[in-house]
């Protein structure tokens, strides 16, 4: 029975010292990539609506990856972003679906937010058809 003891003693945490949650949670470190991507999505698309009201008008989604069969309108390379067109008889808006594993794989980190800024001002660009540069 001694023994037992000693052994449970060892494995006694005194001094708060276990393994417990090395970050606070409201640290942005604590966010997942998912996260991070989705909260970079957001923040350029209000800044675009900033300069140009009428990108509130269109719906933005982010998936992980493209459906394997592209839409008959794009070329069969990696699709980075899709623009889906508004459909009328079925009460659809616009929409652009940005995927995030093919964007997050050719671009470096420190650079993604500069690369999804221009990826999202050259999709929004076909919707309203304005210049890309003017939603810079």
């Amino acid at each position: 029975m001694r023994s037992q003891f000693r052994e449970d003693h060892r494995r006694r945490d005194r001094h708060g010292r276990g393994q417990g949650k090395l970050v606070f949670p409201a640290l942005p470190v604590w966010r997942t990539r998912r996260e991070q991507f989705d909260k970079m999505i957001t923040s350029i698309v209000a800044h675009m609506q900033g300069h140009c009201p009428a990108v509130g008008s269109i719906e933005f989604a982010v998936e992980e990856v493209p459906p394997s069969d592209p839409a008959p309108w794009e070329d069969h390379d990696v699709a980075l972003a899709r623009v889906f067109p508004r459909d009328r008889a079925r009460g659809l808006a616009d929409r652009i679906v940005v995927y995030r594993q093919p964007v997050s794989s050719r671009c470096e980190r420190q650079d993604l937010p500069q690369f999804l800024h221009l990826l999202l001002a050259e999709r929004v660009s076909q919707i309203l058809d304005v210049a890309p540069e003017e939603l810079l």
